[in-house]
């Protein structure tokens, strides 16, 4: 595999039951689907291990703006999201193989949004909160509102015109 960023080939580490791969250019690191999960969070010592390990490569500027190939499907672009609901840091996904990109230094950043699951879980709520109390969302209840007055007026004059229906 190659790197999305700098087209290097890909070098296999192992860190315990895992094995990545990483640029050895950029310091990025590709994770199959469901990878990541095992290194995300600050208490899982195996991250531990893959962000020392990636401090040493080196982290030349690089655009992050295009968008990415797949380093395992390379005719997919990836999609490109937030990882937290802080939406401090994005990575890249591959909609086809479920895998991740992460360039250099976001692992270390993601391990660090969160101290505890309650930070996580306060975080999620601010979240939901910022996001049903945002105009999009006001717009689409007034129009769901509007919608449903509607159909009870198209209701109750069906209902009304079968029992004329009834009476003849």
């Amino acid at each position: 595999m190659k790197c999305p960023r700098t087209s290097e080939a890909l070098v296999k580490r192992t860190f315990g039951d895992l094995e990545v791969d990483v640029s050895p250019g950029c310091g990025g690191i590709w994770f199959d689907r469901f990878e990541l999960s095992k290194v995300k969070h600050k208490h899982q010592e195996l991250g531990e291990l893959i962000v020392e390990q990636l401090r040493k490569h080196a982290k030349p500027f690089l655009d992050t703006a295009p968008r990415l190939r797949c380093p395992r499907d390379a005719d997919v672009v990836m999609m490109r999201r937030y990882f937290s609901p802080k939406r401090q840091i994005e990575i890249d996904e591959c909609p086809k193989c479920g895998g991740s990109w992460l360039d250099a230094g976001e692992l270390e950043g993601i391990r660090d949004l969160f101290g505890s699951s309650t930070d996580r879980a306060q975080a999620t709520e601010e979240f939901v909160a910022s996001v049903m109390s945002s105009p999009e969302v006001q717009a689409y209840e007034r129009e769901s509102e509007n919608l449903r007055s509607k159909l009870q007026g198209i209701g109750a004059i069906l209902g009304r015109t079968s029992e004329f229906d009834d009476r003849t």
